[in-house]
């Protein structure tokens, strides 16, 4: 594996919701995209991402999360 960063589920919920941040969130996925792999997405991580939605949004809301993050550019480890 390559050096990397993982975002953690915070920044991705901020991402996600356009929330105030928004904007760095979106530069590091989009830098992500040019530098070719080196953004990684803990799987515990992405289960708490199903889950916040899910509970907050329903079942449409998860599924709409694994949508969206698995269009990001983002190796899940």
């Amino acid at each position: 594996m390559n050096d990397g960063t993982v975002p953690d589920t915070f920044a991705l919920m901020v991402y996600l919701r356009h929330e105030m941040g928004y904007e760095k969130v979106f530069e590091l996925l989009t830098g992500a995209q040019a530098r070719n792999p080196s953004l990684y997405l803990c799987l515990v991580n992405y289960g708490e991402l199903l889950y916040i939605n899910k509970r907050f949004g329903g079942r449409l809301a998860a599924e709409e999360t694994i949508r969206i993050i698995d269009s990001l550019p983002l190796e899940v480890i």
